[in-house]
């Protein structure tokens, strides 16, 4: 299944018309040396870089994997979660990253780190 990823990352690039130099560009990598490492499988990528490979592309994490929506979706969703992720949907990669290192200052701090 991860092979599909993989496979998956070349063929948007390729629909895109994108070079691995472009895509390297779109997601925030130095060169298209780490984009040709991970068309072929070889760099594993976090569940954060799949979801900002998927927003460059425009499509969701789900349809870039390949995976099944019905299989791997959330039993349940609060409507506060709901009209985050709604919201965070419409940001551009960069605004993404901001939101992304928000988030990680907020849940850094020690009312979110204590031992319970």
């Amino acid at each position: 299944m991860i092979s599909k990823l993989y496979e998956n990352i070349k063929s948007f690039r390729l629909m895109h018309g994108w070079t691995q130099d472009e895509l390297a560009r779109r997601t925030g990598y130095t060169d298209r040396s780490t984009i040709a490492k991970i068309e072929a499988g070889i760099v594993d990528l976090t569940q954060s870089k799949i979801v900002l490979f998927a927003s460059v592309f425009g499509v969701t994490a789900f349809e870039l994997t390949g995976w099944n929506d019905e299989v791997f979706s959330p039993v349940s969703t609060t409507p506060c979660k709901d009209i985050l992720i709604t919201k965070i949907e419409k940001l551009d990669c960069e605004d993404r990253a901001v939101v992304e290192a928000i988030v990680d200052g907020l849940l850094s701090r020690d009312k979110y780190n204590k031992e319970k």
